[in-house]
């Protein structure tokens, strides 16, 4: 069965960009052109998407490039939504949504296959302990 995450757990909050701790292991990379048009798009229509934190830490866990695009254009606050994810969850698990997502988009990006599988790998050999 599986467990719904609690409102609580979706709550929206906004905090200062520097108080985020991007995922070391983050496989998404996004050119020079696309970081140019992803602060073009938050310049014209604002940061209208939450950049997703593992709630424990503060641990990025989608939505590195938008967080530094944020700090490139010197907001003072990105909008954040908190995920009850743990490690392996969050480098893993949420990578491959992020990739369907954002790949579809007009903004585009490109995983690393060696740090997005080895993820994947470190995930599923640990989701059953």
């Amino acid at each position: 069965m599986r467990r719904t995450p609690s409102r609580e757990a979706l709550r929206i909050e906004h905090v200062a960009p520097d108080t985020l701790r991007p995922y070391a292991g983050n496989p998404r990379t996004i050119s020079a052109g696309q970081m140019a048009a992803l602060q073009r798009s938050i310049t014209q229509f604002g940061f209208v998407d939450p950049v997703v934190v593992r709630r424990a830490d503060r641990t990025v866990i989608g939505g590195h490039q938008r967080l530094e695009a944020a700090k490139t254009l010197g907001l003072k606050t990105v909008c954040v939504c908190r995920a009850p994810v743990g490690p392996f969850q969050a480098g893993a698990g949420l990578a491959p949504a992020d990739s369907l997502q954002y790949d579809l988009g007009p903004v585009g990006g490109a995983f690393g296959r060696r740090i997005l599988f080895g993820e994947s790998a470190q995930w599923r050999s640990t989701r059953h302990r």
